[in-house]
């Protein structure tokens, strides 16, 4: 992993921390989880008026990952918060797209800003093009800004059930001591692992394997700046580039990415039953190096890439899903579920932060149109995202199982990539929640044009698709 940078450089002192920054509105917030999820969601319903706490089970700051896709509807409700998003604006990169065959065969190459389609890129607002983001800075920095505004990160509480009062006016979770805490609105945003699925579903929803695992190590640069093969392929002295190694369908699919400040690598193969949905487990190089030495077309560069893995950097994780779940609020209304807790995604999808960051947005823009009535805003948001979210789910599963087939599946449709969750929120609230409290007749817009959503499995979405029959990937992806 690269280090995660200090984010109080004086080059941003005067810069604002937010924008139409609204007075305390009596409300108090627990959010479970210091993930990107969690710290959008504390600082979104910061600015808003909240009294946020955050609650993170680990002993300190979780300074694992490497880097993540961030789309424009994620890089959008950053401009709220101008210091943030000039860090943001610091730490992203705009690599240069290569896909080769194992064999070195450049297949094509474009600059991320071209991921999305054409028709999408036109109507991107200024400044949000898709980036890459280096996950320890990006998490460093927003860290950073709760801190100055005293949003506090409460290290060391485990969370290990979340419940309702019983007469609905408070939500709250118990930590692993005994001690239970209670606020106005609880935030589950604690990852795949959550226990707020007991409240929310009334029952265990399991995560299913799809079949596929996953490698993914970063590392300074510094540590192959003697290496003349890595030089040689991946120079530094050039702009940063994402290399992309496709094989066979059964092969991994293999990446190299080269930034100023990172140097990485991932792979996403078979799952042959070792690998478990978790990102603390690691794994030595060998497993990878031993694989690549039936691959001998490979570029050499790529295995002296992986060779130079520093011990205990490579994480090795099994890519599992829940099938998506129409509710992610608890019977109260007072416990929401935002981030993986509410829809996991196949990281074919690219899509796991950007939605994070825009269910907090989401969530913070229908608290204030419900006038902080905490049940129905949370009700509404609730449906404002879910069928977005779970065909955005869909097609990372699609992605994945048709990679290989050229630069198409590489690129994002309108829909998803010029999305504003809170404009969206705006007009739509009023609708969304006569629908909740009455029952009267609601459409999503915020998916595919033309298509009309239907529920979907992770065992029938992709056999509806080959034969032809409707499903949540329908509709213009253009």
């Amino acid at each position: 992993m690269t280090p995660a940078t200090k984010s109080n450089d004086d080059r941003y002192a005067a810069v604002p921390e937010a924008m139409d920054q609204l007075p305390f509105n009596g409300i108090s917030v627990i959010v479970v989880g210091s993930g990107i999820g969690g710290l959008s969601a504390a600082r979104e319903l910061w600015r808003i008026g909240c009294k946020v706490r955050v609650l993170e089970k680990r002993l300190q700051e979780i300074t694992t990952g490497d880097r993540f896709l961030l789309g424009p509807s994620g890089v959008l409700p950053m401009r709220k918060f101008p210091r943030l998003m000039r860090e943001n604006n610091d730490i992203g990169v705009f690599p240069e797209l290569r896909v080769f065959k194992y064999d070195g065969t450049l297949l094509t190459k474009f600059p991320i800003r071209e991921l999305p389609s054409e028709s999408a890129r036109a109507e991107l607002p200024p400044g949000t093009a898709p980036q890459e983001t280096s996950r320890p800075r990006i998490y460093a920095a927003m860290l950073a800004q709760l801190r100055r505004v005293d949003v506090v990160v409460e290290h060391g509480c485990e969370v290990v059930s979340y419940f309702d009062d019983k007469d609905g006016a408070r939500a709250g979770v118990e930590l692993r001591d005994g001690t239970r805490l209670k606020a106005d609105l609880v935030v589950a945003a604690d990852g795949l692992q959550s226990q707020s699925g007991k409240l929310v579903y009334g029952k265990e929803v399991p995560l299913l394997p799809v079949g596929t695992a996953a490698f993914r190590a970063s590392y300074s640069p510094e540590l192959a700046a003697d290496n003349a093969l890595i030089q040689e392929t991946y120079p530094a002295d050039k702009a940063p580039m994402m290399c992309i190694y496709l094989g066979r369908p059964e092969d991994m699919q293999l990446f190299v990415w080269r930034f100023e400040h990172e140097i990485g690598r991932g792979a996403q193969r078979k799952d042959e039953g070792h690998s478990t949905p978790s990102w603390d487990k690691y794994s030595s190089p060998s497993m990878m190096l031993e694989w690549l030495s039936t691959h001998s077309e490979l570029p050499p560069a790529v295995a002296e890439v992986i060779r130079l893995t520093p011990p205990g950097e490579a994480i090795d994780y099994q890519i599992s899903m829940r099938e998506p779940q129409l509710t992610w609020t608890s019977p109260s209304g007072r416990v929401i579920q935002v981030g993986d807790v509410a829809h996991v995604y196949h990281p074919s999808s690219g899509a796991g932060a950007t939605q994070a960051m825009e269910d907090a947005a989401s969530l913070a823009e229908c608290m204030v149109l419900s006038n902080f009535d905490v049940p129905w805003a949370a009700r509404v948001s609730n449906l404002l995202r879910f069928e977005r979210t779970s065909c955005i789910q869909a097609f990372g599963l699609y992605s994945e199982a048709f990679r290989g087939k050229g630069r198409d599946l590489l690129r994002y449709s309108r829909w998803i990539v010029s999305h504003d969750a809170e404009d969206y929120a705006r007009r739509r609230f009023s609708e969304a929640l006569a629908h909740v409290q009455n029952g009267t007749s609601f459409k999503s817009t915020n998916i595919p044009p033309g298509m009309d959503y239907r529920p979907w499995t992770i065992d029938t979405l992709l056999a509806q698709k080959e034969k032809g029959e409707p499903t949540v990937l329908d509709g213009d992806w253009s």
